[in-house]
């Protein structure tokens, strides 16, 4: 099935939140992208994969499905920056997987790239809903994976089928659905 991005509305700015980049700090273009520095991008701001624009996201999960390797289902390494959208923002989601509050921006602001140990923390205390879609997007060592454990069976399905790589699991879709 072939997902549907769908551009909403155009917001003035400035917008918070949250781009994940590949380890080396570049972008999926190979684009470098450096702390306390500000982009422009030219032309019309489109959202979605094949839009125009600095994408980022309000919640800090739903970033990382956009850098490693979209679209396989593999958890990734990732670095998280919190991030400020200004200028031109256009508003996106995609209903089909539930994702909202996702941006393409005419600037970006990189504040800062988060430290591991406080994207964990971050984590830990999201919703029980969010804090599965982290585990199955954000690749945990196993010091990591334990904190992660025993939150709720939704997270420990998460983490089983996901990091574990148990095909045994199954995650049904309306429970990864967001309700908060």
């Amino acid at each position: 099935m072939k997902i549907k991005f769908e551009d909403s509305i155009k917001k003035c700015g400035p917008v918070f939140g949250y781009k994940s980049f590949n380890l080396d700090r570049t972008n999926c273009y190979g684009v470098r992208f450096n702390e306390g520095a500000e982009y422009f991008c030219e032309g019309k701001i489109v959202f979605g994969p094949h839009g125009n624009g600095y994408h980022f996201t309000e919640r800090m999960e739903d970033t990382i499905r956009y850098s490693g390797n979209p679209g396989t289902g593999a958890v990734r390494d990732v670095l998280i920056a919190k991030v400020v959208g200004s200028g031109t923002i256009v508003e996106g989601f995609d209903e089909y997987n539930d994702y909202y509050d996702m941006y393409s921006c005419s600037k970006i602001f990189i504040e800062r790239f988060l430290e591991r140990d406080e994207i964990i923390s971050m984590a830990l205390n999201l919703s029980e809903l969010r804090m599965s879609r982290f585990v199955s997007l954000y690749r945990l060592n196993k010091d990591e994976l334990e904190l992660f454990k025993r939150k709720s069976y939704m997270v420990d399905r998460a983490i089983e089928y996901y990091q574990n790589y148990n095909n045994d699991v199954k995650i049904l879709k309306y429970e990864m659905k967001r309700n908060d």
